[in-house]
């Protein structure tokens, strides 16, 4: 069992002092989890204009480096309980493949089957998860379960979330809605964030939940949270469940990483320009609508303007 948590704040939606007693109250919160080793990928904020992005990683429990998380108004980190690779720092998350960066809480069943099949010398089960991601593979090939946290270096001001079949993640919106959401922030233990949220002075009423669905992308940027087109989903045959569920990534397997990230530049559309059935739930989310821009002229995707569900 690992930890995997983190947020990103508008400038401004929490003081100094409040901003960092929860970072590393949910990092030492996490360390129930992992306590082998640990890591962060240090963001830039939705407000910076420095896209520069650092990785920390080292052995034992997070609570003592929380400094490393000091002024941050965006990261993500992960506490590792090894089970699979020896106790090293190379093997701590987050991992870096290629156009990828990012961690997982969770198990690769058919790790050394995946090693012989392609190729690939890796130490830790996780790793594959990202080089797939960083592949375009199909994701249907891996068998495990869990919740995965990454960016693209390209755009580290987008943090992708998603809670692979059996894992474990939840997701908070700081602010009140309808009077401004102000930051996202997640981990793996929705008692995590209530006891971080309360050590740092955060009041109830200045927080809610998100219903997050397992197989779902999701994105964190501009401190609101999206829900993406797309889906990714694990093979389940390790869990005895009858129905493989396939993964519909428009783009994936065909090694198409840019109509995810970058828009389909031949049609000038995004494919988080598709327009989804709103999720059956009463809590705020941010929904893309159609956006018909050029994106060839762009540098990053944008964002359109947003449809929120009703709140609670």
């Amino acid at each position: 069992m690992c930890g995997i948590f983190g947020y990103q704040l508008a400038e401004g939606a929490l003081s100094d002092g409040r901003k960092l007693l929860f970072a590393a109250n949910l990092a030492a919160l996490n360390d129930n989890r992992g306590g082998h080793s640990w890591g962060v990928a240090l963001l830039p904020g939705p407000d910076d204009k420095d896209l520069k992005v650092m990785v920390d990683r080292g052995l034992g429990e997070i609570a003592d480096n929380v400094e490393c998380l000091m002024g941050t108004d965006a990261f993500f980190g992960h506490t590792r309980f090894a089970t699979v690779g020896d106790k090293t720092v190379e093997n701590a998350h987050p991992f870096e493949m290629g156009k990828i960066i990012g961690a997982h809480n969770g198990a690769v069943y058919n790790h050394l089957e995946l090693k012989t099949k392609l190729q690939r010398d890796f130490q830790v089960d996780s790793m594959h998860v990202f080089a797939h991601l960083n592949e375009g593979r199909n994701f249907g090939e891996l068998e495990g379960y869990g919740a995965i946290v990454w960016i693209e270096k390209e755009y580290p001001k987008r943090i992708y979330l998603c809670k692979l079949r059996g894992g474990s993640l939840s997701v908070w919106g700081f602010g009140k809605f309808k009077k401004g959401i102000m930051g996202v922030a997640f981990s793996s233990d929705k008692d995590h964030l209530k006891i971080a949220a309360s050590r740092s002075g955060i009041a109830d009423s200045e927080h809610f939940s998100y219903g997050i669905e397992e197989d779902q992308v999701y994105f964190i940027e501009n401190a609101m949270l999206y829900e993406a087109t797309n889906k990714l989903a694990v093979s389940t045959r390790k869990y005895q469940v009858t129905k493989t569920c396939d993964v519909s990534w428009d783009g994936y397997g065909g090694g198409q990483w840019e109509h995810y990230h970058g828009g389909n530049t031949k049609s000038g559309k995004s494919s988080f320009g598709e327009e989804r059935t709103p999720l059956p739930t009463e809590i705020p989310f941010g929904l893309l609508a159609d956006d018909d821009e050029d994106t060839e002229s762009q540098t990053e995707p944008k964002l359109n303007d947003m449809l929120l569900l009703n709140g609670t």
